[in-house]
C-alpha cells in the first residue's frame, strides 16, 4: 500500500517533468530522443550506463523513464523501512515523502537520458545495505558485494548511500542496550568486507571495460 501511495505522490509532484521536457543543460546538449555514444561516461567509470541504455535501444523516453524512476524510488523507501524496522505508520509515510521531496531526486529526474540508470544505482546501493544488515549467510554477503560493484558501475556516488545506511544502523543498534554486541561487531565486519570486495570487483570490471572499449580513464579517475 505504501509503495503505491508513494508512487502516486511522486507522479503528482513531478507531473510537470513527466508532461513537458524540463531537462537541464546536459540533457539539452546530449539529446532528448537518442544517445548512442558513451565514451565520456566510460572514461568516468560509469561504464554500466551503456548496458542499461542498450536495453531501451539507446532511445530516450522522458515520460516512461520518470515513471520508472518514481517506482524505483518507492521501492527504495520500502527497503529503508525494512532495514530500520520502522513500525509507526506516520514514520513510514514520512520516509517515502522525504525521499520523494529530496532535492537530489528532483535534480536526478531532469537527466532524462540517464536518470533510470542513476535511480537503479540508488536502488542497488540500498538493496546491498538491506542484504548486509537484515540477512545473514555467505550468499547474501556475496550478493551485496556484487550489488555494490554494479551500483558503482552506474554511478559511484551512491556508495555513500550504502555507507550512510550502515552507519545509521550501527548507531541505532549501539544505542539499543538489548542488542547483542557480538552480533553487532560481526555485522560491522560483514559490511566492511563486502564494501571492500565490491570496490575491488568494480575496479576490475572498470579495467576490463577500458581494454574492451579502448576508452581510458579520465585523468581525475
Amino acid at each position: 500500500m505504501y509503495i503505491s501511495a508513494w508512487f502516486l505522490l511522486g507522479v503528482m509532484i513531478y507531473f510537470p517533468i513527466i508532461t513537458q521536457p524540463l531537462t537541464n543543460a546536459d540533457g539539452i546538449t546530449i539529446s532528448l530522443t537518442h544517445k548512442s555514444s558513451h565514451g565520456w561516461e566510460n572514461s568516468l567509470g560509469r561504464f554500466g550506463l551503456q548496458y542499461v541504455d542498450r536495453l531501451r535501444g539507446n532511445f530516450i523516453f522522458p515520460e516512461l523513464t520518470t515513471f520508472f524512476c518514481l517506482f524505483l524510488l518507492a521501492c527504495i523507501s520500502g527497503l529503508v523501512i525494512e532495514i530500520f524496522h520502522i513500525s509507526s505508520k506516520a514514520a513510514r509515510a514520512a520516509v517515502g515523502v522525504i525521499l520523494i521531496l529530496s532535492p537530489s531526486v528532483a535534480n536526478t529526474l531532469t537527466y532524462y537520458y540517464c536518470s533510470d540508470s542513476y535511480m537503479l544505482a540508488y536502488l542497488l546501493a540500498v538493496l546491498s545495505a538491506f542484504l548486509l544488515l537484515n540477512r545473514t549467510g555467505i550468499v547474501s554477503w556475496g550478493a551485496a558485494a556484487v550489488l555494490i560493484a554494479f551500483s558503482l558501475a552506474l554511478y559511484q556516488a551512491y556508495i555513500g548511500v550504502t555507507i550512510t545506511i550502515c552507519l545509521f544502523w550501527m548507531i541505532q543498534n549501539c544505542l539499543d542496550t538489548s542488542e547483542e554486541k557480538k552480533k553487532l561487531y560481526r555485522t560491522i565486519g560483514r559490511a566492511l568486507s563486502a564494501g571492500v570486495i565490491g570496490v575491488i570487483v568494480y575496479l576490475g570490471l572498470f579495467r576490463a571495460n577500458q581494454l574492451i572499449t579502448g576508452v581510458a580513464a579520465a585523468d581525475n579517475r
